[in-house]
């Protein structure tokens, strides 16, 4: 089962409960900070909007379903084609805050095993 950290703090620990006999209130998940803790890195990772006005480097109006907190990105970058030649790129969007995304990044319990 995929838990926020949040929400795996509230399970009980299957370790806990074996230690102590199965006893169901004995002790609750870590989370994190557990060593058998495991992130789901396959769920959807940090939100982003692309405008729909390109080539700008100025953030041109933010749409209503982009919430406030979210960050105005400009990025640059160059690759090497295959014919040897350099090709820039550009990407603008708006990004979700790596704190909101940490608040909904799931894991599970590695001696559990995944579960959907």
């Amino acid at each position: 089962m995929f838990v926020t950290k949040v929400e795996a703090q509230k399970k009980l620990c299957p370790i806990i409960a074996a230690q102590h006999g199965g006893a169901e209130d004995y002790g609750f998940c870590r989370g994190p900070r557990c060593m058998v803790w495991r992130w789901d890195d396959f769920h959807e990772g940090r939100k982003y909007v692309m405008p729909q006005e390109k080539n700008t480097n100025k953030e041109p109006e933010r749409p209503d379903d982009v919430p406030e907190s979210w960050l105005w990105c400009t990025k640059k970058f160059a690759v090497e084609a295959i014919n040897g030649e350099i090709e820039e790129y550009h990407f603008w969007c708006w990004l979700e805050p790596e704190e909101e995304f940490l608040k909904r990044r799931v894991g599970y319990c590695g001696l559990g095993g995944k579960m959907s």
